[in-house]
């Protein structure tokens, strides 16, 4: 099965923090208590797999982009996981490392724009974009990244709460990376990468085996 993967605390993300119904859903304290730190937590339930460096499954594939930053392209292949009220999923987040931009708004929403030229200088971020769906139409990130960790469906029509169709995540068109398929909210891959100039520590986990050979020995 999939797995759920969150981001909490984000360095970067084009929401609204000034609602209160999207602060809830990407800030909140740690286990400990802690109000700021930025960090990852993951839920999945499935078959251990020896050797996966995925979470609940291969991607379709990685892209690096440590030496050049990519924008995605997102499409489904139904028409209508689209933003409208009468749609299916309406919007998907991505997680993952982006880097600053700097485009106007006549190239912010296409495929071309500018990437700060210091962005090497320790200015990646752990961010959160949400991406509005326009059915079997490309539609562009705004960000540029150079991983990309996880997505997931975050808003839904009176058309069904989960993807109609399967839901790419492309770089470059129709090189797909992950893939949210019809009829689930979550990606196929769920991938921790470190981010530059960040250090990083396991602080809960909680695990249990149900296996049926295992829990009669």
């Amino acid at each position: 099965m999939a797995c759920r993967m969150r981001l909490w605390n984000p360095e970067y993300t084009n929401l609204d923090v000034t609602d209160e119904t999207v602060r809830k859903q990407i800030f909140k304290a740690d286990i400990h208590g802690k109000q700021n730190p930025v960090y990852i937590e993951i839920m999945y339930s499935g078959a251990s797999s020896a050797n996966a460096t995925e979470v609940g499954g291969a991607g379709d594939s990685a892209k690096d982009g440590t030496a050049t930053p990519f924008k995605l392209v997102v499409v489904s292949s139904d028409a209508n996981d689209t933003d409208a009220t009468t749609g299916d999923a309406r919007k998907i987040r991505v997680i993952g490392i982006s880097v600053p931009v700097i485009a106007t708004d006549s190239t912010i929403a296409a495929a071309t724009g500018t990437v700060d030229p210091n962005w090497a200088n320790g200015k990646e971020a752990y961010s959160i974009e949400e991406i509005s769906l326009s059915g079997t139409t490309d539609v562009y990130s705004q960000r540029f990244w150079i991983r990309i960790m996880h997505a997931y469906v975050s808003d839904w029509g009176s058309g069904g709460a989960d993807a109609k169709g399967n839901i790419t995540l492309e770089s470059p068109a129709n090189t797909t990376l992950y893939t949210i398929a019809a009829a689930a909210n979550e990606s196929n891959a769920s991938i921790i990468y470190g981010c530059y100039n960040h250090s990083g520590r396991l602080t809960y986990l909680k695990a249990g085996a149900n296996d049926i050979a295992f829990n009669n020995t």
